[in-house]
């Protein structure tokens, strides 16, 4: 393999990122920010790649401020359920404790505050600590799809397939045209051997999305499961040719 040939396969589509990072299309275009922004990224005729090791750069970085963040969020959030204030002085104060201020902004009910702190776990792989933020944040405001999404990526991650499946189908309800809570539901009906209907909630993911490199993959590996494989190839050579690099 080329020296080059090699450079282009260490590139990744927008959409592949997304997935990596659990986040939008859109998002990674705001990451991205036209190569001037936190993600590094180059055009390649007409589209925007990046590269593989700058994703495991921001990854590592992400998961080092998810460790502080989260112990700033524990502060919002242990204070709010034991209602005492945090301390304006002393010297016991914590260097690391939000203002009151900063914890309002975030939501009146604290209900972001759980989400960003349930993020913050996820991330760090703690999965149990993070399903159980969530389901705080969908207490106090049971209308939040992020919460729901966040919910249901936890129980997939704890292959408590059902209860994703459950959970994906609520924030559905509640956004009927968000790709990723469709990608979310897909998987859980994958995971599940329930090929046709996930076979169904793919298509729907790239009739949202028809550039969507992962949901071509995903349908290739359903129909595949389906032994339908000429079918199948035809969905791997599309992701292919949108960037999915496996």
């Amino acid at each position: 393999m080329s020296e080059n040939k090699s450079k282009l396969d260490n590139l990744l589509d927008i959409s592949v990122v997304a997935e990596l990072l659990h986040v939008s299309s859109r998002t990674v275009n705001r990451l991205i920010n036209s190569g001037k922004g936190d993600l590094p990224a180059v055009k390649i005729g007409g589209r925007w790649k990046i590269r593989a090791e700058d994703v495991e750069k921001y990854l590592l970085k992400k998961n080092a401020n998810s460790a502080s963040n989260l112990q700033k969020l524990e502060i919002i959030t242990n204070n709010r359920r034991s209602g005492s204030p945090q301390k304006k002085g002393g010297e016991n104060q914590n260097t690391e404790t939000i203002s009151n201020e900063q914890a309002i902004r975030l939501d009146p009910g604290y209900a972001d505050a759980y989400i960003s702190k349930a993020d913050a776990l996820h991330s760090l792989r703690r999965y149990e600590e993070a399903l159980a933020a969530y389901e705080q944040a969908i207490c106090l405001n049971p209308d939040n799809i992020h919460a729901y999404k966040g919910k249901a990526d936890a129980l997939h991650s704890l292959q408590h397939y059902k209860e994703a499946l459950a959970a994906y189908e609520q924030a559905i309800r509640l956004d009927p045209d968000n790709i990723h809570t469709y990608k979310g539901k897909a998987d859980a009906l994958h995971s599940l051997q329930h090929y046709k209907e996930a076979l169904a909630a793919y298509e729907q993911v790239i009739h949202l999305d028809s550039n969507y490199a992962y949901a071509y993959k995903s349908k290739g590996d359903t129909l595949n499961n389906m032994e339908r494989h000429q079918e199948a190839l035809v969905a791997y050579e599309q992701a292919r040719q949108l960037g999915y690099r496996g």
